[in-house]
């Protein structure tokens, strides 16, 4: 299964806007859910933009084995001309801003695709017991470039790597994972998908 990827390719009319909006730092990093399966010669990055020197610190920091991980201050000329370059059209970089173009389409999409994984990760990973009249609402999120899963129930919340969930996708079987009746499922709806916390 190829990793699902919903943010937005970068681009240099993007600069305008962030500067606008104070956001004049970014962080760079390795996205390999960016990446071309066919192509290895491109490199995928993706770019966070913060408005406080200190958050991006804090996720530079976190990307201490990633030689891709930098902090791009939009308000230096040679930083922005090298954020340009590799903007540009040579093809080597493949940029990815942090965010989506449309927070309902990545929901109905997760939904279709992921709302098993999360009743089978549910079932075989945790103590919950939701019933048929449960809604589970798990939450897609962004932090320091890796995507997640936030789900809640009952005042319990876990917070798994979205890879986890692709990989149930993947090897799943009828014999592994058996479903339950229909009329005991609980229900899984995606909601507020991708909120960046800074």
């Amino acid at each position: 299964m190829t990793p699902f990827n919903p943010l937005v390719k970068f681009q240099k009319a993007m600069i305008p806007g962030l500067l606008r909006m104070g956001n004049i730092y970014l962080v760079s990093q390795t996205y390999n859910r960016g990446g071309d399966a066919f192509d290895d010669t491109i490199q995928p990055l993706l770019l966070t933009d913060y408005d406080r020197l200190d958050a991006a610190k804090d996720h530079h920091k976190a990307l201490s084995n990633d030689k891709w991980a930098a902090i791009i201050h939009l308000e230096n000329p040679a930083h922005r001309a090298k954020l340009e370059e590799m903007a540009g059209s040579d093809g080597r970089y493949l940029l990815y801003a942090a965010f989506v173009k449309d927070v309902k389409q990545v929901n109905i999409r997760n939904n279709k695709y992921l709302s098993e994984a999360v009743r089978q990760y549910i079932s075989k990973h945790t103590s919950w017991t939701p019933g048929g009249g449960d809604i589970i609402r798990p939450i897609l999120e962004l932090k320091f470039g890796e995507l997640f899963l936030r789900i809640a129930y009952s005042g319990q919340v876990i917070k798994e790597k979205l890879t986890v969930f692709e990989n149930i996708i993947s090897t799943a079987c009828v014999t592994t994972y058996p479903l339950r009746p229909v009329s005991e499922q609980f229900r899984i709806t995606f909601q507020n998908s991708l909120p960046i916390p800074k």
